[in-house]
């Protein structure tokens, strides 16, 4: 009798931490398909930037503003 409560409760135990693992790899896989989609975004907003800068590049409406350009700059050089 006491063997086949042991053999149960491992038994038991075994099927909890399966369950545990499966529920790990499906929260993990979630979090990598949020970073894979913000990281998506991100590079469409970056091809939407630069499509527009070069859009302004060939209008001549292009303007560079030097104040914020050596801000960041100045923050980029100092690890800010």
């Amino acid at each position: 009798m006491r063997v086949s409560t042991s053999l149960v409760a491992t038994i038991q135990q075994s099927q909890v931490k399966e369950k545990n693992s499966v529920h790990g790899k499906a929260i993990d896989d979630a979090y990598n398909n949020d970073r894979l989609r913000n990281r998506l975004d991100d590079e469409k907003s970056h091809d939407s930037k630069v499509a527009r800068i070069r859009e302004q590049l060939k209008n001549g409406s292009y303007k560079i503003d030097l104040a914020a350009t050596a801000d960041r700059m100045a923050q980029s050089l100092l690890n800010l």
